[in-house]
């Protein structure tokens, strides 16, 4: 292809516009410019060589600017308007604001504008001597433009003239229109089909809706709760064969509301095994259904909302039930969490459900509606999985976003973790409920990967103080139960040694994939600063370097490991205890008894740290050779000192260059 060049001298364009606009135009009262912002003079005229793609309609301008108008802006560029088209404009007869190129706009309305919209939707050429780019803010009455012509630019070229091919037309007929929905996203449509159209014979597969009989000739999908656009559960969505589900929404407590009897969920009856389910047999009586085919979900009451500490339920002891109280209504066993699990076995379909429920009781005033958040989770799980916490891992090889961190006991040289206490295998945080801390064996929050957390809560308990027992003694008592919160035990005669693991898949038999967490003082010298003092005959205590915040940070770096690339690693772990406090804490003792209630102060952060990657070439090997002491002899003569120390050097250099090239090519 060949290209014609067009050369400008920069000089030359400066000169002649300073020459064209020095005789009718005050620029220092006007505006305040140099040559080198504009290009063109006042007369603008151009040939029009360029295609179609690359033209723009130039006019030829003489510029007056009164000394009375507004001072342009010419700091700020924006693209020009070409063609006449103004995208800004969305308004007939109407101004819009800052849209430069609004012909409804005069002078007046265009003193009021702040910038000029740019415009970014124009297909040019920036190589073409004609391609005007840029435009400078015109607040004046007069039209203005800038030539961009560069000291090298493209005139004209030898390239066909050629044309774009897009689909213009309209739709034909209502089936043109929907071909152009193939593959593409649309709302999910709810397909109502008659029960004999179904095959129930054919087993559950991964994204299969489940199924459950409803009464004796009704059979649906299982649905669950879900909020759509607000946080009301004002939507239900198909549960789906081994695909995890875990949703929240609020729920409006009145007896009406079904959702939050636990008979509801409890009673449902699934179809768990569809190849042994006879739908020909048991059309006319479908609850006839019996094991293994269908399932009911066996029931389980727990204590906590997190699920974790539960028993055996019955169904008796559960009902759901709301009566007024004089001016208030109180409404017992309402369902604020459940949790379906589905033991599977793929194929072959469902093999066990189990259903566990947290209930309370609320009292609320008649006049007002009472909203609560209720979860509910449904999980799929192997039959014959082995379920222990050894077999978690937090990515493989690299941390994952919101998995948990592994940690472990540094115990003689060797990591310990344990099947069942997850409170040793992983980093938590106490679990907050109505601003109370809890921690204990199922009451904790998991260390997210990769999510900051503050968490502020109270903790409230009491310890027991013997006749004799030193008031600092008990003081570092109170700071033991701090630090329980935060997961530091104390053993024997300090603490327990925690570690981390590098990766997601860190090996508990190897030492090296473990790092210990680093402390800014260590929990040992915490209990060491602590003092305590008793007054008034004994009965009240006060302490002193009691800490109740902790920060947490945790730094990461995206690393390379053989062909797989960024694999998140933690490089480290730090606690920083906060500031200790000069104040003294007071007690009372009451009894041998100190009841204690006070707010701690944790801090969770993660900094990314990765550095940037640097490709480094391998060293090439060095040889050290070594020449016998007689080695330059046949070349030293010994009649005249100075002769033989420049017959020496002349020696040394000539053999050097010899040996040089064999040497560094290893021949």
């Amino acid at each position: 292809m060949m290209w014609f060049i067009y050369f400008t001298l920069f000089h030359v364009a400066a000169s002649n516009i300073t020459q064209s606009y020095s005789d009718d135009i005050d620029f220092t009262s006007a505006m305040t410019t140099s040559t080198s912002d504009l290009y063109n003079s006042s007369e603008l005229s151009t040939e029009n060589y360029c295609n179609s793609t690359e033209c723009s309609n130039t006019t030829s301008t003489t510029i007056s600017i009164p000394t009375t108008t507004r001072v342009p802006d010419i700091s700020k560029k924006v693209q020009l308007n070409l063609d006449d088209v103004c995208l800004c404009n969305l308004h007939r007869n109407i101004c819009d604001i800052n849209c430069c190129c609004d012909q409804d706009c005069n002078f007046e309305n265009k003193r009021i504008f702040d910038h000029c919209e740019e415009i970014h939707n124009f297909n040019t050429d920036s190589r073409a001597c004609k391609y005007i780019r840029y435009d400078y803010e015109n607040f004046t009455m007069h039209e203005w433009e800038v030539q961009n012509n560069d000291l090298f630019c493209v005139v004209r070229n030898n390239v066909p003239p050629s044309y774009t091919i897009q689909k213009k037309d309209s739709f034909k007929n209502y089936e043109e229109a929907t071909l152009e929905k193939d593959m593409r996203y649309a709302w999910p449509q709810r397909n109502f089909e008659d029960n004999q159209q179904i095959n129930y014979s054919v087993p559950y597969r991964q994204g299969d809706s489940l199924r459950v009989i409803l009464d004796k000739s009704t059979i649906d999908t299982f649905k669950i709760n879900e909020n759509f656009i607000s946080s009301g559960c004002n939507l239900q969505l198909d549960a789906q064969y081994l695909n995890d589900v875990h949703n929240e929404c609020v729920q409006v407590v009145n007896e009406k509301n079904f959702f939050l009897d636990a008979n509801y969920y409890s009673n449902f009856f699934f179809i768990a095994r569809p190849n042994m389910f006879n739908y020909t047999k048991l059309q006319r009586e479908l609850t006839a259904c019996k094991p293994p085919a269908c399932l009911k979900s066996n029931l389980k009451i727990c204590s906590d909302i997190l699920l974790r500490n539960c028993i055996n339920g019955n169904k008796t002891d559960i009902s759901f039930r709301c009566f007024n109280v004089k001016e208030n209504i109180t409404c017992e066993n309402v369902v604020m969490s459940l949790k379906y699990i589905f033991y599977h076995d793929g194929l072959n379909g469902i093999k066990q459900i189990n259903l566990s429920l947290h209930l309370e009781n609320f009292t609320y005033e008649s006049t007002e509606s009472h909203l609560i958040d209720q979860s509910i989770s449904v999980e799929f799980q192997w039959h014959d999985a082995d379920t222990s916490l050894l077999n978690l891992l937090s990515g493989n090889p690299g941390y994952l976003i919101k998995s948990p961190i592994l940690t472990g006991i540094l115990s003689n040289g060797t990591i310990l973790r344990y099947a069942d206490s997850y409170l040793d295998d992983f980093m938590v945080l106490p679990y907050e409920d109505m601003g109370v801390c809890g921690i204990g064996k199922y009451t904790y929050l998991p260390i997210e990967f990769g999510y900051n957390t503050i968490l502020q809560c109270e903790i409230q308990g009491s310890i027991s103080s013997s006749k004799n027992e030193k008031p600092t003694d008990i003081c570092k008592k109170l700071q033991f139960e701090i630090f329980k919160y935060w997961n530091i035990i104390q053993t024997g005669n300090g603490f327990v040694e925690r570690t981390f693991g590098y990766f997601g898949n860190a090996n508990l038999s190897i030492r090296d994939d473990w790092k210990q967490i680093l402390y800014d003082r260590s929990p040992k010298h915490i209990i060491s600063n602590i003092t305590g003092r008793f007054y008034n005959k004994n009965i009240t205590l006060s302490c002193t370097g009691l800490v109740f915040g902790l920060n947490i940070d945790i730094y990461h770096a995206r690393v390379d490991l053989k062909k797989l690339v960024g694999q998140e690693k933690i490089l480290g772990i730090t606690h920083s205890f906060q500031r200790i406090r000069n104040e003294s804490m007071v007690f009372s003792i009451n009894n041998s008894k100190i009841e204690y209630g006070f707010n701690i102060d944790t801090k969770v952060s993660f900094w990314d740290v990765t550095s940037k990657k640097i490709k480094k070439l391998v060293d090439p090997p060095s040889l050290n050779i070594k020449l016998p002491s007689d080695f330059f002899y046949p070349f030293v003569k010994m009649n005249n000192g100075s002769r033989r120390n420049m017959d020496i050097f002349f020696s040394i250099h000539l053999v050097s260059w010899l040996i040089f090239p064999f040497v560094y090519y290893g021949l």
